[in-house]
């Protein structure tokens, strides 16, 4: 995906972008990933300049129309991402959104995938899966942030049950979001499975122990019925 903000270049001085990936897995295996993306006022009037100061005071509204200006130019590399406006007090941008109906089609042997190029993630290979155990093959190439440029970089990943690994940086009080500061190059590492293949392989071992303990029954039960039929003859 384009950056709207190509001044991250420009080494500026005072400004803010916070840069959030979250990737939710649920448990009937649809993923939700989304992408939010917003600046504050001073990185946005330099854009608007062009990286040049100025003591020209813009308005919220100039700001949504360079900001919307340049949405625009980059509507072919969001395709099929939901897009909707963000502002708080600090910050204004974006927020993309995208649903993948199946993790397995976004899984495979050779799979491996860059972060940083969110806008293919529905195209892309992000796991690999053995034996019902889901391994993230994922990664985030190095980013030029500049010397003074205040940049907020984080990628989290929602999982259906606690994680069987992980590498993250921190962990919710429910072990299940994983997060990643990405201000340095690195592999993002966790492994899970779901809950109803547990269940399975637990229902699996279940059975196999009530049939193994019935069977043993009926051997001793069989084994008794002879050595009695032996001591009657």
């Amino acid at each position: 995906m384009k950056k709207i903000v190509f001044v991250l270049l420009l080494l500026l001085t005072g400004c803010s972008l916070n840069h959030e990936m979250n990737l939710v897995i649920n448990d009937n295996k649809q993923v939700n990933f989304s992408v939010l993306e917003v600046y504050d006022d001073e990185l946005i009037d330099l854009a608007i300049n062009d990286g040049e100061e100025s003591s020209k005071e813009y308005t919220d509204e100039e700001r949504w129309n360079f900001l919307e200006e340049k949405l625009n130019e980059s509507k072919e590399q969001i395709e099929g991402f939901e897009i909707s406006k963000y502002e708080d007090e600090k910050f204004m941008g974006y927020k993309y959104t995208i649903s993948i109906d199946s993790i397995d089609s976004i899984t495979s042997d050779d799979a491996s995938y860059d972060i940083q190029m969110y806008n293919a993630i529905s195209s892309s290979k992000l796991f690999k899966e053995e034996n019902g155990v889901y391994t993230s093959k994922i990664y985030s190439s190095d980013v030029d942030q500049g010397e003074d440029l205040e940049y907020n970089l984080v990628f989290s990943v929602t999982l259906p049950q606690v994680p069987i690994s992980h590498n993250a940086n921190s962990v919710s009080e429910d072990g299940k979001t994983l997060t990643w500061n990405l201000k340095e190059a690195g592999n993002i590492e966790f492994q899970f499975r779901f809950d109803n293949e547990v269940n399975t392989n637990s229902n699996n071992n279940l059975i196999i122990g009530i049939v193994t303990v019935v069977l043993t029954g009926c051997i001793v039960f069989i084994t008794i019925l002879i050595i009695r039929k032996k001591q009657y003859e």
